[in-house]
């Protein structure tokens, strides 16, 4: 992994949710080029499922938007409740972020078809972010 000061291998996971399997599997890989280790989940429900069982070592999600059942934005402020520091990037072919309110949580949003390096700096910003003030 590139960084962050994570040794941890727990501390290395993220979820990947997404009910196209093609698009989940190649964000799924782009994530594990990039040193962590992938979770998927095809959607919501599955997805917060993992989370309540994997809870401690989740350090990010990718989700895409538009979902069946719950869509990532609800998924989004299910997490924000449950499991609030755990960041959130939303992607999405057709969704305008500017058209809603986000959940504190979302940190990034992606635009689809991406490039693999901007999915990768979205990855980056997430597992590590900035420091703040001292």
């Amino acid at each position: 992994m590139e960084g962050c000061g994570q040794d941890d291998a727990d501390s290395n996971l993220v979820l990947v949710v997404d009910d196209e399997p093609d698009v989940r599997a190649l964000v799924a890989s782009i994530v594990q080029r990039k040193g962590y280790e992938a979770l998927e989940a095809g959607d919501a429900l599955a997805a917060l499922a993992l989370v309540a069982e994997r809870r401690a070592t989740i350090r990010a999600i990718l989700s895409d938007v538009r979902m069946p059942g719950l869509s990532g934005i609800e998924l989004a402020a299910e997490l924000s409740r449950i499991q609030p520091e755990i960041p959130v990037a939303l992607m999405s072919g057709t969704f305008d972020p500017n058209s809603i309110q986000a959940p504190p949580n979302v940190r990034k949003w992606i635009a689809k078809p991406f490039l693999v390096d901007t999915l990768a700096a979205a990855l980056d910003d997430l597992m590590c972010p900035p420091a703040g003030p001292n």
